[in-house]
């Protein structure tokens, strides 16, 4: 089946594009809790038309990419030698759908991705010249591919014979053929001691 000759394929295509951020912080209790918040949001989205070649009727579809950021920090004035900090991140960003117009609506992929981390830092200052800290963090990202419209079932194909091809709805069947599920994860802790002697300084940790 040639689609070469269809003009269709050769149309652009243009986002409607949505972007937000805020942020936020300042002290909770003086001189003992502080915070800080920021986030953004952004949204590219579109609806529009299939070619010839892969709908016959040019049926009309939509597009959208999301993506939200999220970061914060709490921090603690313990002691007047010790201090706590908890910090957060999250980057989260799904994609469904495509651009390509030359895609039938039932084998459009769905895309999500998912990452952050968030730890914890303990400081305690002893005399006048070692500081000790230990951190934690946890960190993940995850990947999940599959079909956005999984209910349209195996990918299928029927082949004719030149020039007695039906409709495309007639021989292209199924949904995106392709579907994973990748998650990692990570626990991470360390222990460092800092002590200055003098016009040295003597590090260590684990």
């Amino acid at each position: 089946h040639d689609d070469a000759d269809d003009p269709t394929m050769l149309e652009g295509f243009k986002d409607n594009k949505y972007d937000t951020a805020a942020t936020f912080g300042g002290p909770v209790l003086k001189d003992k809790i502080w915070f800080f918040l920021s986030g953004q949001y952004r949204n590219n989205a579109k609806d529009f038309q299939l070619s010839e070649s892969a709908s016959s009727i040019r049926e009309e579809v939509n597009y959208e990419q999301s993506r939200t950021g999220l970061f914060g920090k709490l921090s603690f004035k313990l002691t007047p030698n010790e201090s706590f900090t908890f910090l957060y991140f999250l980057d989260d960003y799904t994609t469904e759908g495509s651009r390509d117009n030359t895609i039938i609506k039932t084998r459009q992929p769905l895309y999500d991705y998912n990452m952050g981390t968030y730890s914890g830092y303990y400081q305690r200052v002893f005399g006048e010249n070692l500081i000790v800290d230990f951190r934690y963090g946890h960190y993940w990202w995850g990947f999940e591919r599959g079909p956005r419209y999984p209910d349209a079932g195996v990918e299928d194909t029927l082949w004719f014979m030149p020039d007695e091809y039906p409709t495309i709805e007639n021989y292209m069947f199924g949904s995106y053929y392709l579907g994973s599920d990748n998650k990692n994860t990570r626990d991470q802790f360390s222990l460092n001691a800092e002590m200055f002697l003098g016009n040295m300084r003597i590090k260590a940790g684990i």
